[in-house]
């Protein structure tokens, strides 16, 4: 069920960064997916790529990077689908940067 429910949240931000990267015409260009090296992160953004690309239309692209600058890319928006990500992780990075704003 988390799977699930993270797949449609992920989901939801693809839809909502996407729209925030669209040329001139309105239509997003390319998609691009965080790469953080792990064998499973690279196999659900391979074929998540290749069913957008096969059955949308769309340009794909993988972008290597460590997970914090790959958590980076997404918050500016260089990087529009993370596929799997661990929350604690996530949640330590959240409160890193909260912590500097207060």
């Amino acid at each position: 069920m988390k799977i699930r429910y993270s797949f449609v949240i992920l989901l939801s931000l693809v839809l909502l960064i996407g729209c925030s990267s669209a040329g001139a015409d309105g239509k997003l260009k390319k998609i691009v997916f965080a790469d953080a090296k792990w064998d499973s992160i690279q196999v659900h953004s391979y074929i998540a790529g290749k069913i957008l690309e096969a059955g949308y239309g769309y340009e794909t692209e993988l972008m290597a990077g460590s997970t914090a600058a790959t958590i980076q890319g997404l918050r500016q928006g260089d990087i529009h689908v993370y596929m799997e990500i661990w929350t604690k992780t996530y949640a330590m990075f959240t409160m890193k940067q909260l912590t500097l704003v207060i």
